[in-house]
């Protein structure tokens, strides 16, 4: 056998089969399982996190929402407190309007001294954490 021949025959010998790869290969269907039941956990993981990261995100802009409208309504009975009162200095109101002005004062004061929840959000998202 010439030289150059011989050097092609040892070549292509270690380019086509490492001796790593030899081992891998005996191991092979191991290796397959290994890695089949590592993803399928990984998809697992996957889906009950998004779902967990989902309904704490829709309970978070509920809490939000919530929020909104609580806001909403403060701006509401500020603007008719307002309204009430500069009626009441331009012209005078009446027993029953007196009446409905201080309890739209009382209202008005329940509704700015209610906080928001926060920790709402916090729980729902705490309950999706691992660590």
């Amino acid at each position: 056998m010439p030289m150059r021949a011989k050097h092609r025959a040892i070549r292509q010998e270690s380019v086509a089969e490492p001796p790593l790869l030899k081992k891998l290969l005996a191991y092979k269907e191991v290796i397959i399982l290994v890695l089949f039941v590592l993803g399928g956990a990984a998809w697992i993981y996957n889906t009950f996190a998004t779902r967990c990261f989902l309904e704490a995100s829709l309970e978070s802009t509920t809490n939000l929402m919530t929020r909104q409208a609580d806001l909403n309504d403060l701006s509401a009975k500020r603007l008719e407190l307002e309204n009430l009162e500069n009626l009441q200095r331009a012209v005078g109101l009446k027993d029953d309007q007196l009446k409905h002005l201080d309890d739209l004062r009382i209202q008005y004061r329940k509704l700015a001294e209610k906080k928001p929840e926060d920790d709402v959000t916090k729980t729902a998202f705490a309950k999706c954490t691992i660590f």
